[in-house]
Parts: structure tokens; C-alpha cells; sequence
């Protein structure tokens, strides 16, 4: 459970880095969401 969280509030800051600073911070969370892959497809449901 509580990697699940770490997860999410890791994903939600990085969210919150896209809408500030637009499409540089938005490739680097592609590129950590393809890292992840399917199984952080399944954690966002979590949220």
C-alpha cells in the first residue's frame, strides 16, 4: 500500500511539474511512465 502511495504522490508532483513548465517536463514524465509501464497504468486507477 504504501508503495502504491509513493507511486501516486510521485506521478501527482510530476503532474503538477508538467502545468508549470510545460513540454520539457512532460518528455521526462513520459519517459519515467514508460519505465513503469502497464503496472503504473494499474496504480493510476488506484488514485
Amino acid at each position: 500500500m504504501n508503495f502504491k502511495l509513493s507511486i501516486a504522490k510521485k506521478i501527482i508532483k510530476q503532474q503538477k511539474n508538467i502545468e508549470k513548465n510545460g513540454k520539457y517536463m512532460r518528455k521526462e514524465f513520459e519517459e519515467e511512465w514508460n519505465k513503469w509501464g502497464t503496472k503504473s497504468k494499474e496504480k493510476i486507477k488506484f488514485l
